[in-house]
Protein backbone atom coordinates (compact mmCIF):
# COMPACT_ATOMS: atom_id res chain seq x y z
CA UNK A 1 0.00 0.00 0.00
CA UNK A 2 2.22 2.45 1.10
CA UNK A 3 4.68 1.88 -2.08
CA UNK A 4 1.76 2.49 -4.58
CA UNK A 5 0.71 5.44 -2.45
CA UNK A 6 4.17 6.94 -3.70
CA UNK A 7 4.62 5.47 -6.79
CA UNK A 8 1.21 7.37 -7.52
CA UNK A 9 2.92 10.51 -6.13
CA UNK A 10 5.75 10.02 -8.03
CA UNK A 11 3.86 9.92 -11.24
CA UNK A 12 1.68 13.07 -10.38
CA UNK A 13 4.69 15.18 -9.14
CA UNK A 14 6.09 13.95 -12.71
CA UNK A 15 2.84 15.02 -14.65
CA UNK A 16 3.26 18.60 -13.21
CA UNK A 17 -0.62 17.97 -11.50
CA UNK A 18 -1.02 20.58 -8.71
CA UNK A 19 1.59 22.93 -10.36
CA UNK A 20 0.98 26.15 -11.66
CA UNK A 21 1.55 26.74 -15.07
CA UNK A 22 2.63 29.85 -16.19
CA UNK A 23 2.91 31.28 -19.54
CA UNK A 24 5.40 32.84 -21.03
CA UNK A 25 4.59 37.08 -20.29
CA UNK A 26 2.20 35.75 -17.33
CA UNK A 27 2.35 38.55 -14.22
CA UNK A 28 1.73 37.64 -10.69
CA UNK A 29 -0.58 40.92 -10.57
CA UNK A 30 -4.49 41.05 -10.04
CA UNK A 31 -6.26 42.88 -12.45
CA UNK A 32 -8.14 45.60 -10.24
CA UNK A 33 -11.36 44.26 -11.91
CA UNK A 34 -11.08 41.07 -10.28
CA UNK A 35 -10.74 42.84 -6.66
CA UNK A 36 -13.63 43.03 -4.32
CA UNK A 37 -14.35 45.29 -1.33
CA UNK A 38 -16.05 43.14 1.90
CA UNK A 39 -17.20 44.74 4.41
CA UNK A 40 -18.80 43.86 8.03
CA UNK A 41 -22.03 45.39 9.51
CA UNK A 42 -20.96 43.79 12.75
CA UNK A 43 -18.73 46.06 14.41
CA UNK A 44 -16.02 44.73 16.74
CA UNK A 45 -17.66 44.33 20.58
CA UNK A 46 -16.14 46.44 22.99
CA UNK A 47 -13.81 45.70 25.46
CA UNK A 48 -14.78 45.31 28.89
CA UNK A 49 -13.72 47.25 32.17
CA UNK A 50 -13.22 46.93 35.23
CA UNK A 51 -12.91 50.39 38.24
CA UNK A 52 -12.04 49.78 41.52
CA UNK A 53 -8.90 50.04 44.01
CA UNK A 54 -5.45 48.29 43.74
CA UNK A 55 -5.21 45.43 46.37
CA UNK A 56 -1.80 44.49 45.55
CA UNK A 57 0.76 45.11 42.60
CA UNK A 58 3.22 42.77 41.29
CA UNK A 59 4.67 44.79 38.08
CA UNK A 60 7.92 42.66 38.15
CA UNK A 61 5.66 39.73 37.76
CA UNK A 62 3.07 41.50 35.52
CA UNK A 63 0.14 40.99 38.30
CA UNK A 64 -2.29 43.70 38.81
CA UNK A 65 -4.90 42.35 42.09
CA UNK A 66 -7.97 44.83 41.71
CA UNK A 67 -11.07 44.74 44.50
CA UNK A 68 -14.24 45.89 42.57
CA UNK A 69 -17.25 46.71 44.43
CA UNK A 70 -18.33 48.01 47.85
CA UNK A 71 -19.18 46.48 50.85
CA UNK A 72 -20.62 42.93 50.32
CA UNK A 73 -20.91 43.29 46.62
CA UNK A 74 -17.02 43.56 46.55
CA UNK A 75 -14.68 41.07 45.10
CA UNK A 76 -11.11 40.76 43.76
CA UNK A 77 -10.25 40.00 40.65
CA UNK A 78 -6.69 39.66 39.18
CA UNK A 79 -5.13 40.74 35.95
CA UNK A 80 -2.18 40.25 33.74
CA UNK A 81 -0.46 43.85 32.94
CA UNK A 82 2.86 42.57 31.07
CA UNK A 83 1.12 44.10 27.89
CA UNK A 84 -0.49 46.65 29.28
CA UNK A 85 -0.67 50.52 28.81
CA UNK A 86 -0.58 52.61 32.14
CA UNK A 87 -1.62 56.18 32.11
CA UNK A 88 -2.06 58.71 34.92
CA UNK A 89 -4.75 61.27 34.86
CA UNK A 90 -3.71 63.46 32.59
CA UNK A 91 -3.12 60.64 29.90
CA UNK A 92 1.00 60.20 30.69
CA UNK A 93 2.66 57.14 30.40
CA UNK A 94 3.58 55.58 34.11
CA UNK A 95 5.59 52.16 34.85
CA UNK A 96 4.42 49.56 36.75
CA UNK A 97 6.13 50.49 39.59
CA UNK A 98 4.24 53.93 39.64
CA UNK A 99 1.30 51.93 41.01
CA UNK A 100 0.32 52.25 44.02
CA UNK A 101 -1.88 50.22 46.78
CA UNK A 102 -5.11 51.86 47.06
CA UNK A 103 -5.24 53.92 44.52
CA UNK A 104 -8.36 53.92 42.03
CA UNK A 105 -8.33 52.68 38.60
CA UNK A 106 -10.08 51.78 35.65
CA UNK A 107 -8.74 48.28 33.66
CA UNK A 108 -9.89 48.06 30.01
CA UNK A 109 -10.10 45.01 28.51
CA UNK A 110 -9.46 44.14 25.01
CA UNK A 111 -12.61 43.36 22.86
CA UNK A 112 -12.15 38.90 23.42
CA UNK A 113 -11.77 40.19 27.15
CA UNK A 114 -8.47 37.97 27.69
CA UNK A 115 -5.58 40.63 27.53
CA UNK A 116 -5.62 43.62 29.47
CA UNK A 117 -5.18 46.78 27.04
CA UNK A 118 -4.94 49.66 29.53
CA UNK A 119 -4.81 50.69 33.10
CA UNK A 120 -6.10 54.07 33.95
CA UNK A 121 -5.01 55.70 37.08
CA UNK A 122 -8.10 57.87 38.40
CA UNK A 123 -8.13 61.31 39.78
CA UNK A 124 -9.02 60.84 43.82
Amino acid sequence: MRRSLLAITVVLLLAGAGWPRRTQGATAAIPVRDLVEVRSPVQPAAGRSYEGRIRDVRPAWDILDLTVGEGKEARDLRFDIGYARIVDPDGEELKGQDLKIGARVRVQLTADGKTVQQVSVLAN
